[in-house]
């Protein structure tokens, strides 16, 4: 139960303060705020059962009242999409040639690359 892990939480949360430059209030405050609001809604399942609808549905009411903690959170960095350099292709294209991968597949491979089109539009195309 998530009840039981709370110190846990706790621990790593005052423990990871230092790192992310939050003030001791601020930390204080939001811990308090999902104590109060959060959860008891979670305490029910265990913290291995949680999924994204059942914190969805926590988290609506407090939505609602335009009290998320949004600012205590650092929001995830940016990854762009791994490339190749132009001069990469000959190799990709040969690497593809002696692959075990299936021919449908390196076909369908081959094909996205001259058309530009995404996985799943190469995948139902007809």
């Amino acid at each position: 139960m998530l009840e039981k892990n709370v110190p846990t939480l706790e621990s790593y949360w005052l423990k990871i303060l230092p790192q992310k430059n939050i003030a001791q209030n601020t930390a204080n405050v939001t811990w308090n705020s999902l104590n109060n609001h959060l959860f008891p809604k979670l305490s029910k399942h265990p913290i291995t059962a949680l999924t994204p609808v059942i914190l969805i549905d926590a988290m609506k009411p407090i939505a609602n009242k335009d009290s998320l903690l949004l600012k205590d959170f650092e929001a995830p960095k940016k990854q762009c999409y791994a490339t190749i350099k132009p001069e990469e292709l000959p190799k990709l294209m040969a690497d593809f040639s002696s692959s075990t991968l299936r021919l449908v597949t390196r076909l369908l491979i081959e094909w996205q690359l001259h058309t530009m089109v995404r996985s799943n539009e190469a995948a139902t195309a007809r």
